[in-house]
């Protein structure tokens, strides 16, 4: 960008007639000439941005995948927000900016993604710059039958049933007896081309479960035949704090619930 300097003074000088004396107090500014100063350069430096996952595609449902942002000559205070959508639809902000450059995604149904990183100097900047990827998930479930796998905690499984009709689905656990007492987990839509998949928590340590699944269709249940499922133990580094019953089960409590609601009361002048 370049700047002219402007020339002092309004007025033109008047006319020098046939032999008057040439005016040697004007010809400093008559033979002065517009000069060009440089500014300095006030261009913003190009940002770039690029995003990658921490293994190619595919990746199988609900393998949690580590997604990493990188940004050039994008400012000092970069902050990122991470967004994905099935391939056709709309994105969906999964986490919003942050100055935490990964995002880790699971997810829980097969098809083909995209993943979309937008990066900006600041929370208060309003100019943004953007990086999609797309992606692809696999089906765990190959066949006919359902697919049971550990997750990272080893009181949680990921029960994968297959393609289906029905109207819903929805998994069944109980600890592996002649009598199995059955709990369910949530309903979810059952799909004949795709997998459904449900994370099964609340078990207790090494301990053997049954899990199957019932698909449900005009009100009538059908059930697969059960799998087993072997907990793992939990670790050393997880230390549970100490609490205090407040108030004892009352009269009317039904003791033989193996359930145990814990809450943690707020701190002193929190909201």
């Amino acid at each position: 960008m370049v700047l002219c300097n402007a020339l002092h003074g309004s007025r033109r000088p008047p006319k020098r007639r046939r032999g008057d004396a040439p005016a040697m107090h004007n010809r400093s500014r008559s033979h002065r000439r517009p000069t060009i100063e440089q500014l300095e350069d006030r261009t913003v430096p190009s940002c770039m941005l690029s995003l990658a996952p921490n293994e190619p595609a595919p990746q199988l449902v609900g393998e949690p995948v580590l997604w990493t942002a990188t940004a050039s000559d994008c400012g000092t205070n970069v902050v990122y927000q991470f967004s994905a959508r099935a391939t056709g639809g709309e994105f969906r902000v999964a986490r919003d900016f942050s100055p935490n450059n990964t995002f880790s995604w699971t997810p829980m149904e097969e098809g083909t993604y995209d993943v979309r990183a937008t990066a900006k100097d600041g929370y208060q900047a309003t100019d943004t710059v953007s990086a999609v990827v797309s992606d692809a998930v696999d089906s765990r479930v190959t066949g006919s039958h359902a697919v049971i796998t550990s997750t990272s905690n080893p009181l949680v499984a990921l029960y994968s049933a297959p393609p289906t009709s029905g109207d819903t689905i929805q998994i069944e656990f109980a600890v592996a007896a002649p009598h199995p007492e059955w709990r369910g987990t949530n309903t979810l839509p059952s799909d004949p081309e795709k997998s459904t998949n449900f994370f099964v928590a609340g078990l207790l340590p090494n301990t053997t479960y049954e899990m199957r699944h019932v698909v449900t269709s005009h009100h009538h249940h059908h059930h697969s035949s059960p799998m087993l499922f072997t907990t793992g133990s939990i670790p050393p580094s997880v230390v549970f704090p100490s609490f205090t019953v407040v108030q004892p089960p009352g009269p009317g409590s039904d003791l033989n619930q193996d359930m145990l609601f814990q809450q943690y009361p707020g701190l002193a002048g929190s909201n």
